[in-house]
């Protein structure tokens, strides 16, 4: 599709640094035609946390091998007021969410 219009304007992507200079009459000088981003703190913890959550083995390992070893051993106790704990916890978050 092509739209005729007012030969005067010209489309700024298509224009040369220098042309878009001129065209906007600023001057450029040599290393500022290149865009500057920067990137907030907030966002450099990000992507630290991100980061280490890719690079974490899924399994934790050295808890299984405690876990192993204490239910083996039989020493492995465990709290039946945390299991219901736990099980009214789950059931409040379906419930309610």
């Amino acid at each position: 599709m092509r739209i005729e219009g007012n030969p005067s304007l010209q489309i700024a992507d298509d224009l040369t640094p220098g042309k878009r200079a001129e065209a906007t009459g600023s001057q450029i000088s040599p290393g500022q035609n290149e865009d500057l981003a920067t990137i907030s703190q907030q966002h450099k913890r990000t992507q630290n946390l991100v980061a280490r959550v890719v690079t974490a083995p899924e399994i934790r390992q050295d808890k299984v091998e405690a876990l192993s070893s204490a239910v083996s051993n039989g020493t492995y106790q465990v709290s039946a007021e945390k299991t219901a704990d736990a099980m009214l916890e789950q059931i409040r978050r379906r419930v309610f969410a």
